[in-house]
């Protein structure tokens, strides 16, 4: 791991190298392997405010079964706002996403709109079927502190899961749900299936509810 950091008053830049990095043995995660990256970093610390930009280009990245490369991240913060992009190239996922966290209001907002031309589940180590190709949009935006005390509104669009049994599309998938002392409610609707729960249960127990309801509709997908 290589850095230069250079400042003047409170403008701060700097460049970072980092090379075969072992982030599972660091972060004590399995799944997780060698990370490299080349990236700038430039940030004004001011009285009032602080702003930051960062820029990154990771060459490795090992997760699971798979080595991703081609990884590009960019991000500002400004006013309590922090603006991520991400695009990877790699062969096994190909993918944008945009993000933002809004920490203006009362409790921090997330917003997030993900394009996936191709993901290879089985070349990434996420399922056992050697045939698992993903395709899909999402937009999704969740407001609220915990599990406990939150809202959300998440579209899932033009999906495709192809698989060595099947292939399932569907155009739109809707979720609906708020979290608010001790009582949620998670409404899913789309063209295969309908749910709606609500009542004094946790959002936890809700949202593994959902899962599970879609494992048994993607049973490929289930944990290797």
């Amino acid at each position: 791991v290589n850095g230069d950091v250079a400042t003047r008053g409170g403008n701060y830049s700097g460049k970072v190298d980092v090379r075969s990095l072992d982030l599972g043995r660091l972060l004590a995660k399995n799944d997780l392997g060698k990370v490299s990256l080349t990236g700038d970093v430039n940030a004004v610390l001011g009285k009032e405010d602080t702003t930051a930009t960062l820029l990154f280009d990771i060459s490795e990245l090992g997760f699971k079964n798979h080595t991703f490369k081609d990884i590009s991240l960019q991000g500002e913060y400004m006013k309590r706002l922090l603006e991520l992009s991400l695009e990877s190239n790699d062969e096994a996922a190909q993918l944008a996403l945009n993000g933002q966290i809004n920490l203006n209001g009362t409790a921090p907002r997330y917003d997030a709109r993900l394009n996936v031309e191709r993901a290879d589940f089985h070349e990434i180590g996420l399922s056992a079927d050697s045939v698992s190709l993903f395709a899909g949009a999402l937009r999704g935006r969740v407001t609220g502190r915990t599990l406990e005390e939150m809202s959300c509104d998440i579209d899932l669009t033009d999906l495709s899961y192809v698989t060595s049994l099947d292939t399932v599309t569907t155009d739109l998938i809707t979720i609906d749900g708020r979290s608010m002392a001790g009582d949620a409610h998670l409404s899913l609707e789309s063209d295969f299936v309908d749910v709606t729960l609500s009542g004094p249960v946790s959002y936890r127990e809700v949202v593994n509810y959902f899962g599970k309801t879609l494992w048994s509709y993607l049973p490929s997908l289930s944990p290797v």
